[in-house]
Formats: C-alpha cells, sequence, structure tokens
C-alpha cells in the first residue's frame, strides 16, 4: 500500500476538529521531540542545578556522599552519616515519576493555566494524577527561598472570599453557591488577605497574612525579612505599613487613594496593583481555588509572572529547574490530607 502524499496527510489534519488537531499536534511533538527530563544532558543540568554547592543528603545534609550504583538509569548516592540513598531527584516533583515522557506537556498546561480537566486528554493522563503533578510543582516553587527586594519598594494587600473549595466537610459555614459574595460591605474575618510586596526591577514577593485586615503583627512577620535593603516603603494610608516602616526605620511614602492621592513623583503602587489584578485573572482559569492552596498557586503565579516574556521552550525548560532545585516536596497523602488554613 502506498503511503499517503503529505499534500493529503496535511488535509486530512485541516479536516479534523481542533480538539483533534490538538492531539494529533501533541502526539508528533511526543514522538518527534522526547521529554526534556529523560534528556542525558538536561538531567545533569538539574543535578547541577541541585548540587551547585556541592553534593549533599537531603536528608541530613551531610556532604560524606558515595555513588551507590544506579536504579531505572538514575545514579544513586549513599550517606554515610545517616546511611540512607537517594537520587538526583529525591524529593524533586520528578521523584517517582512513572511517565516522564508526559512531563512536557503537562508544564505547557500548567502555564497555560489550563484546568485539570482540559488538560487531561491533552497530557493523556487521569485529572486527579495532574492534581498531584500540579501541586508538587507548586510545593516545590514555595520552598525555595523568597524573592530579597532592594531599594524603592512598593506593597498593598488584596483580599479574596474564603473558600473550602473540594473540602467534604465544610467548617464553620454552610455551603455557599460558586462566585458568592461576603454577607457585610467591607473587609471582614471571611475574606483573606493577600500581601505583596516588589521592588522596581520587578522582584516580588507575596504571601498570605490570614482573614480580615492586615494587623501590625502580620505585616511584619511576613515582610521585616524582604524589606532588610529596603530603602523607601511606598505603600497606603494603613496603619500596618506605618507601623512597620517606623520599627525597620525605612523612609514611608504614604499614598491616600480616598483622598484622590495616587502618586507623588516617582512614587506610586501601580506596579503591585497591576500584579493584584493579574493574578486574579490568572486564578479565575482554575474557577476558583481552595483558600488552603492559594499561598501554593501564588509561587507558581509569581513565576508565571515574572517569566511571561520568555519563549514558550525557553520557559517550560526554566520552570522544570527552578521546581527540582527543592528537596522538601511532600508525598501524595500528605497534600491530600493538607488542614485547612494553611497560611500565617
Amino acid at each position: 500500500m502506498n503511503a499517503p502524499s503529505l499534500e493529503a496527510l496535511q488535509a486530512a489534519a485541516l479536516s479534523l476538529s481542533a480538539y483533534e488537531q490538538r492531539k494529533l499536534f501533541d502526539s508528533l511533538r511526543i514522538a518527534l521531540y522526547p521529554d526534556p527530563t529523560t534528556n542525558p544532558m538536561v538531567a545533569a543540568e538539574i543535578r547541577d542545578k541541585r548540587f551547585q554547592d556541592g553534593l549533599t543528603c537531603p536528608r541530613c545534609e551531610d556532604r560524606k556522599v558515595i555513588k551507590h550504583g544506579t536504579y531505572d538509569g538514575n545514579q544513586r548516592y549513599l550517606c554515610k552519616a545517616c546511611n540512607s540513598t537517594f537520587s538526583d531527584h529525591t524529593g524533586s516533583p520528578l521523584a517517582r515519576l512513572r511517565e516522564p515522557g508526559k512531563w512536557q506537556v503537562f508544564l505547557e498546561c500548567l502555564i497555560d493555566g489550563r484546568t485539570l480537566r482540559e488538560s487531561a486528554p491533552i497530557v493523556g493522563v487521569h485529572y486527579v494524577t495532574l492534581f498531584y503533578w500540579r501541586h508538587k510543582v507548586m510545593k516545590a516553587l514555595k520552598t525555595l527561598p523568597p524573592a530579597r527586594l532592594k531599594g524603592l519598594i512598593e506593597s498593598d494587600e488584596t483580599y479574596q472570599l474564603e473558600s473550602q473549595k473540594g473540602s467534604r466537610c465544610i467548617e464553620g459555614r454552610p455551603a455557599r453557591q460558586r462566585g458568592g459574595r461576603s454577607k457585610t460591605r467591607g473587609i471582614t474575618d471571611d475574606q483573606v488577605c493577600t500581601v505583596v510586596a516588589r521592588d522596581r526591577d520587578g522582584a516580588t514577593f507575596a504571601d498570605v497574612a490570614g482573614f480580615g485586615q492586615l494587623s501590625c503583627l502580620k505585616a511584619k512577620t511576613i515582610l521585616a525579612g524582604v524589606l532588610a535593603d529596603a530603602t523607601v516603603l511606598c505603600s497606603d494610608s494603613a496603619s500596618a505599613y506605618m507601623k512597620l516602616a517606623k520599627d525597620l526605620e525605612i523612609e514611608h511614602i504614604i499614598l491616600n487613594a480616598s483622598k484622590k492621592i495616587r502618586k507623588r513623583g516617582i512614587y506610586h503602587i501601580q506596579n503591585v496593583n497591576g500584579y493584584h489584578s493579574r493574578l486574579k485573572e490568572w486564578l479565575g482559569c482554575f474557577k476558583g481555588v481552595a483558600t488552603k492552596y492559594l499561598n501554593s498557586y501564588q509561587s507558581l503565579f509569581d513565576f508565571i509572572d515574572r517569566t511571561r516574556s520568555y519563549r514558550a521552550d525557553v520557559r517550560r525548560k526554566d520552570l522544570l529547574m527552578t521546581a527540582n532545585k527543592s528537596f522538601n516536596v511532600p508525598s501524595y497523602k500528605a497534600m491530600r490530607l493538607v488542614r485547612f488554613p494553611d497560611m500565617v
């Protein structure tokens, strides 16, 4: 039987539906361009990134480590201090990964903000498995050291209605419909506060501060460490920032939107407000996020926002390398049993 011509194949591909074309495209890409995690050069680069300060045991952090054979093509090591064995991927999102060949497509879906059910037929993995893959990446990003801000720093908080999405037993209130609203006006204890600080170089730190208004204690607990190199703090007139700037002896520029003071020369908080807007728009792609996972999703968004000008392949590889620097990604059981709320 003669093989069909290129023109016939192109015509057949164009006759498929958009969903079928996407499946065909992903199948060809997997066949022609294998997943980077199986590439020896990429594997070596991941190892160099993880152990850039020298090979250490991920359990006891001792440097008395020797090679200890291989398993499934991966180099294993033996720690002579605690007598435990580990590999290049122990404690990372790639640990015990059963289908590494599908990781490339999964990372693309993750960066594109696709839901689990949208991603499942594209990746070829059940959506429950994708849930754990997504959370392994997010938890890995969250375990990395936070950005250290410097110079002129903008800070502001944003609020989202508390959500117990996915919980079998909702605590403290009856279930509400998606898109529900707070019972009272203003900022109340059923709203979750997220603090965002950003310097003029684009380095960003975001963390969930808890329920209700931002207090002075919470502001200091969250921001004191990342403001160590700050020279000017620019914020609204919230008392939490005033007290924080005074305690840290940082020059404080106060903007008051209620008095139509949104900018004073070069001082404003528009970069932070723009970050808030992009964050909420991105979270909307997931049809709501449980509050107990909000910090994890913010760590992923921070990467996506920071690399939004990168090429798709560079972005995907950067996510792979960054996430696999972690040594402490929780198990599936630990992710499933995380308690509410997981915040300050």
